[in-house]
Formats: C-alpha cells, structure tokens, sequence
C-alpha cells in the first residue's frame, strides 16, 4: 500500500480519537478536583460572631451547619433562614469562610426600644414594630411602656398588628422611642402615652410628667426636656409643658403639697398659687418654683 495513504488512515484514527481523549481528560480532571475539594475544603470548626443575646452553640444548632461540611458545598440560604425563623432579635445574617476550614456566622442584632403591654404581660418591640420577646414583669427591662396602643394576637417575630382607629399611633411611639433610646433617655422614661396625637406625654423618672404636644420635632423637644430639667430643683416633681418647645417655651407645675392643717374652707390647697407662676420666658427655660 503507498506510503500516502497509510499516513491519511492514521490521521483519520487519530482524528477520531482525540475528542474522546479530550472528554476523558476533563472527567478525571474534573474528578481529582472534586476529590481534592472533599478531601481539603472540609468544615472544622463553626464560629459565631455579634451575637450577645442568644448563644452561639444555639446559633450553630439552628442553622444545620456542621463540622465535616464541605466549605463549598453549603446550604447558605436554609441556615440563613432557620436561623431567623429561631431568633427574632437577629436582624441580619452574614455566612462567610475563613480558610483553612472555618464558617463565620455574623450577627446583627435588633435593638428593643420599648414594650406594649397585652393580656398581663409586656411584648418588648424594636424600632419597626417587631415583636421580640414577651415578658411578665416590665421593671426587669428599663425600657418605656407605650400606652393607647392595643395589639392584636401578638406573636413572637410578627410585625405588630393594631386596630384600624389606632394605626395611626404607631409611626409617633416609634419615632418616640427611637429618639429616646439615641438619647440614652430610655432607662430614665418609664411610659410614654400616644392616646392622643395632640397631646403626647412620658413619665420621667416617676416624678415629672411630661406634655410633648405632637409628634412633630421629637428631637428638639427631648433635647429640650433635658435642658429644661436641669434648671429645675433636684428631684423636682410635678409636670413639664413642652407643647411649644420649638419657642423656647416651657411651662413646669410643681406637684401640689399637701398643707399641714386646712385652710378655713377646707377645700383648697396651694396647689393654685404654685400654678400661677408654672408660664416661664421663651429664652430662660422652666422657671423653679416660687420660694
């Protein structure tokens, strides 16, 4: 047979050959990669980070993850999600490896600011709404109780639900509360009261009543609230007027004292005369009361 055409026959066999070659190649490639990833890239230790409230062996057993996991190869999205369905203070949930062989589960925790009363017990809630633990003693947290605010079938990690004439309240007692937990005010306000939008109040520290009007301009009024207190007698007890504390205007009613014996009526105290001096000038802040 000529010399030409056994060459073209065996260009032909090789030909044919070599994309079967190729494909086998990529498999054992392909296999030894996967081999090595199972073998090299295993889980050896799960780390929790942020968490405050809840503790981190809880975190990892809610999540599913374990040591052995292929760090490749995990279930992010189910851990995530179990993880939050779990825990209603966690915010956010960050999965991130740290080679050799570790999983780093990074929390963000949800602040409480306050707490709604219901069937004899308090439901601790952050600034959107959530409901995030229920407690049965509310002096356990220093956070406010939020009056004129009903919920209806609370459960834990739902959203709060209200009655349709009281939704309208939500958005002022959180904005409320908000600006009392950046304030560091919280632990110092044991209720606020949104019954009426034209006439918010808080109780500070159980001896000064506090009318805060509307909603409008919180921050300036708790900013001035705690000006208008410190130029008040030490642990002076009575009520505080800030409805117009955008003019600088406070008006401080000192609680009424009880006189030693009556006066001939019997039926008047000095609470009046306290009254009348409680208007004080827009720019010098709440007056003390009269010597």
């Amino acid at each position: 047979m000529p010399r030409h055409i056994q060459k073209n026959r065996k260009r032909r066999r090789k030909r044919r050959g070599g994309p079967v070659y190729s494909l086998l190649s990529l498999a054992l490639i392909g296999a030894a990669v996967t081999l090595a990833v199972g073998v090299f890239f295993k889980v050896t230790r799960i780390e929790v980070e942020g968490s405050t409230i809840y503790a981190p062996a809880d975190i990892v057993a809610a999540s599913g993850l374990k040591e052995g996991d292929n760090l490749f190869f995990l279930r992010k999205s189910a851990a995530i999600r179990a993880i939050f369905d779990q825990f209603p203070y966690v915010e956010q949930v960050r999965l991130r490896r740290r080679l050799p062989g570790a999983i780093v589960i990074e929390i963000t925790e949800r602040v409480s600011v306050g707490m709604v009363p219901h069937g004899g017990a308090f439901w601790m809630i952050d600034d959107s709404g959530k409901l995030l633990e229920k407690i049965t003693v509310h002096t356990a947290v220093p956070k406010p109780v939020v009056k004129g605010i009903t919920l209806l079938s609370p459960a834990l990690g739902d959203d709060m639900a209200l009655p349709q004439n009281e939704r309208e309240r939500l958005r002022p007692a959180l904005t409320l509360l908000l600006s009392l937990h950046w304030r560091s005010l919280s632990a110092l306000v044991s209720e606020i009261d949104v019954s009426r939008l034209d006439q918010i109040t808080l109780e500070y520290e159980n001896r000064l009543h506090v009318i805060l009007g509307t909603a409008d301009d919180i921050d300036i009024k708790l900013a001035f609230m705690e000006e208008s207190i410190k130029k008040l007698p030490a642990g002076a007890r009575g009520s505080l007027d800030l409805a117009r504390a955008g003019e600088k205007i406070a008006s401080y009613l000192p609680a009424s004292v009880p006189s030693e014996a009556p006066n001939e009526a019997g039926t008047e105290s000095d609470e009046t005369d306290r009254a009348d001096t409680a208007e004080t000038p827009a720019a010098e802040g709440p007056e003390s009361p009269a010597a």
